[in-house]
């Protein structure tokens, strides 16, 4: 018996010796003897939830990580994003597949743990602040700035991207500038879910191309 594919036996759930259901005449399929995998490519499947959904595109750059190689970040590209939603416990999120294109791709195996890091867009040598220094006035977005006499200055920003801890400031800051963060602000931020890191992706699981036999 020769198999349809190449690739690595990662599976038998059968014994020598063991009676098995024949696929021809059994209506449920016979018995599967052999789970043959094809590590030529390797992907990982995530759950992006549906507030963050809409910044995910093909062919975005992603990191990924496992539990395995605490150590090492492998690249990879997005090349699926589900067409419809899993809603559990009122929780939407949407499956996103990721081809892993790193040279040492082959480290990671089938049914791993994965991390992902879905890069929607990078800025280098850029000015940032806390997003809890940002508020909104007027339609317009907001910093307060520190004097040198010790008052402070309101001043309208231009915002860029924003990775749920920090936010780009295109203008209306220069390097140098102290801005002032105020206590409530960033406890009732804290309070309301908005401290650390927003909108998350889910772990992901490893898989590869296969075949049973």
């Amino acid at each position: 018996m020769l198999a349809p594919i190449d690739g690595v036996v990662t599976q038998r759930p059968v014994s020598i010796g063991q009676i098995i259901s024949s696929g021809i005449s059994n209506v449920g399929g016979g018995t599967s003897i052999l789970t043959i995998s094809d590590l030529s490519r390797v992907f990982a499947l995530g759950s992006v939830d549906e507030s963050d959904i809409g910044r995910v595109a093909l062919d975005q750059e992603v990191d990924v990580t496992a539990d395995a190689y605490a150590n090492r970040r492998f690249k990879g590209k997005v090349v699926r994003i589900a067409a419809r939603g899993t809603n559990v416990s009122n929780v939407v999120t949407f499956e996103v597949k990721i081809e892993v294109l790193d040279q040492k791709k082959n480290l990671l195996k089938p049914e791993m743990t994965t991390n992902l890091e879905i890069i929607a867009a990078r800025r280098n040598d850029v000015l940032t602040v806390p997003n809890e220094a940002v508020t909104r006035k007027q339609g317009k977005r907001i910093v307060n700035v520190l004097l040198p006499d010790g008052k402070t200055e309101e001043r309208v920003v231009e915002a860029g991207i924003n990775d749920g801890t920090k936010v780009e400031i295109v203008s209306g800051l220069e390097i140098g500038d102290k801005v002032v963060l105020q206590k409530a602000q960033a406890e009732s931020r804290w309070r309301a879910g908005e401290g650390g890191k927003q909108g998350g992706f889910n772990p992901g699981k490893m898989m590869g191309g296969g075949g049973k036999r």
